[in-house]
């Protein structure tokens, strides 16, 4: 055994060597389970990379994109500065920037996992307890889903995670300095998370002020080098947000502005009304997640939760709560942070980002150890030390497959369906201007590697600035794509420089343009699994008995439009559907004979247009 002082505890903290490696190694190997056939895999990735790290491309190809590329100059502001200096790395190691993502998913995962068994095994007292309660803890983090699809991608978005756990864990560990150099790194790559650890500070300095006998923040951690890194952080914070502003694409929209707006509506781009509740950010979607009614289906998941609950009501009983609750003023501090910034987040809609962002984070990693405490101490004291070791080691063996298994691919997307398109695009000038639907230009922006006229990822209303260029050229779009006039089409491309036009013929379906709702039997809503599918009829008779219906509505699929049950979000629905009303249904791009272009596949076409960007110069607006 060896040991660190607590000077809380008054004790050498009691650890054993092997058991954070083991942790790490343990969260590793779910990784690798869960992503590892994708790696290398061009055309797996995060949806969010189309939107945040195609445009690191050009550090490899300087030609790619060009100089003064909107889109490209936008998404280069959106990333946090510290995520851009490690992709500048990666560059420079000849890494293309969607592997060097998937690679970073997994040294993020890696390291929370270990992060959240120490910080449980922290609170939990260290010692023989401690270790089952962290392995517990980590058995809940590895089981949930919604930890590795937010760090799926090696966005700025992954970092919230990991940094909010090793700020946590230093903290609880009397580790000051690291929990300030832990807040340092937020402010660089996560800057809402540094408001909400800055925050945690803050409430426990005050804390001690109002209770001097009260011993709230780590113990080397001085009101000065607090003090110090609010500044260096909280002027990173700032600049980051400022230079958005600067570049053009600032300010953020004001909640003026979005009440009443359909486009931050569940229809539109952003679904900010109804704001989220505490309950259902901190307690009804962390437990929804973690339960398995993905897998299981609505019925089977139900009874699993039943199940689990009532397994862990009976081990909470006789849990340590009171010792552990002496250990865990870090997390009471970064509880209540959130509470209070959530509630003035929703005073000043996205003037500190989202609301629910200040929740969801910290209420995952609390149910972790709140599932994982009452496990970890009944375990503990399992029949005799052999057995106890030798379940110990067979239960962190089955969660290590079940987890490898249940996260299969979690947080990424298949975009190979366009491999075709992808490699026809790339065979383009690098200078060239691609239109199309927006959403499949997303694709070609990214794995195509050429500069689009509009995209759907980018089209982010609540940034201003950026808002007044991306509107326009949406309403554009459809104007032209949806027109039943060749001269609508020529005239766009002349005025706003595009080369080349991507016309998927499946954009101009009915299905597509006004899909109705499909209805499936009630035994097939309740997707069970092959090895319970015998208890499907049972169910579905049973529930007929009290009155359901013997129908349900079918889930929507993901589609290319990302918006179920319509061809774009709300107001251009409306504006799609006023433009083929006034074509009666016919539309230009679909005569083969005036606009032949190469075909590509069933569906798709590419269409070259710079006869016609020609004749009036090529204007290129599109950069």
């Amino acid at each position: 055994m060896s040991g660190s002082r607590n000077p809380e505890l008054g004790h050498p903290f009691q650890t054993k060597p092997f058991d954070l490696p083991a942790a790490l190694l343990l969260s590793a190997l779910v990784f690798v389970a869960a992503h590892g056939a994708f790696l290398f895999d061009p055309y797996v990735a995060n949806d969010d990379v189309r939107q945040q790290l195609f445009w690191m491309l050009s550090w490899l190809d300087s030609q790619l994109y060009g100089p003064e590329y909107v889109l490209a100059d936008f998404s280069a502001q959106y990333v946090s500065w510290g995520v851009r200096g490690l992709y500048r790395i990666a560059a420079f190691l000849g890494l293309d920037p969607i592997l060097a993502g998937k690679l970073l998913t997994g040294v993020l995962y890696t390291f929370m996992g270990g992060a959240v068994f120490g910080l449980s095994r922290r609170i939990a007292g260290g010692g023989n307890t401690g270790r089952w309660v962290g392995f517990a803890s980590l058995a809940v983090f590895l089981l949930h889903p919604y930890f590795l699809h937010n760090i799926s991608g090696g966005l700025a978005r992954a970092f919230a995670g990991p940094l909010l756990v090793g700020f946590a864990w230093a903290w609880a560990a009397d580790r000051g300095r690291r929990a300030l150099v832990c807040l340092l790194l937020q402010a660089l790559f996560i800057p809402y998370i540094f408001v909400l650890c800055a925050g945690s500070l803050a409430l426990a300095w005050s804390w001690e002020r109002v209770r001097p006998s009260a011993r709230a923040l780590p113990a080397d951690a001085s009101t000065v080098s607090i003090a110090a890194a609010f500044a260096m952080g909280g002027a990173v914070t700032f600049a980051f947000n400022r230079a958005l502003t600067a570049a053009g694409f600032g300010p953020l929209v004001d909640k003026a502005d979005m009440i009443g707006n359909v486009i931050f509506t569940s229809k539109g781009r952003l679904e900010i009304f109804p704001t989220p509740s505490v309950l259902k950010l901190a307690v009804l979607d962390p437990l929804e997640k973690l339960m398995p009614f993905q897998e299981w289906g609505p019925a089977l998941g139900a009874a699993g939760a039943v199940v689990l609950g009532a397994f862990l009501l009976g081990t909470a009983i006789r849990a340590p709560w009171r010792e552990t609750a002496s250990r865990s003023r870090a997390l009471f501090a970064i509880a209540a942070s959130s509470l209070v910034l959530y509630a003035v987040a929703r005073l000043v809609l996205l003037k500190l980002f989202l609301p629910e962002r200040y929740i969801e984070y910290s209420a995952h990693v609390i149910w972790c150890l709140l599932l994982g405490l009452p496990l970890g101490y009944a375990l503990s004291r399992l029949g005799a030390p052999d057995v106890r070791r030798a379940l110990g080691i067979g239960v962190l063996v089955a969660v290590t497959v079940l987890a490898g298994v249940r996260l299969q691919g979690q947080g990424l997307y298949h975009y190979e369906d366009h491999a075709s398109l992808y490699e026809a695009v790339r065979q383009t000038d690098k200078q060239a201007v691609i239109g199309g639907h927006p959403s499949l230009m997303d694709n070609v922006l990214t794995f195509g590697q050429r500069r689009v006229y509009v995209t759907f990822e980018i089209a982010q209303p609540w940034c201003v600035g950026l808002w007044n260029i991306v509107e326009p050229r949406l309403e554009k779009t459809f104007r032209a794509y949806y027109s039943d006039s060749a001269e609508d089409v020529d005239r766009w491309c002349r005025a706003e420089g595009i080369d080349y036009i991507v016309v998927d013929d499946r954009h101009f379906e009915p299905w597509f343009l006004k899909p109705e709702k499909q209805y499936i039997p009630l035994k097939e809503a309740l997707r069970l699994p092959g090895w319970a599918s015998w208890l499907a009829e049972p169910i579905a008779a049973l529930a007929r008995a009290f009155g359901v219906p013997e129908t349900a509505v079918k889930p929507h699929e993901r589609t290319d439009t990302y918006r179920d049950g319509v061809p774009f979000f709300a107001p251009f629905d409306e504006l799609i559907a006023d433009v083929v009303e006034q074509g009666g249904g016919r539309f230009a791009l679909l005569d083969e004979t005036r606009f032949p272009g190469t075909r590509i596949g069933p569906h798709q076409r590419i269409i070259d247009m710079r006869s016609a960007v020609g004749e009036a110069g090529g204007t290129k607006e599109a950069s």
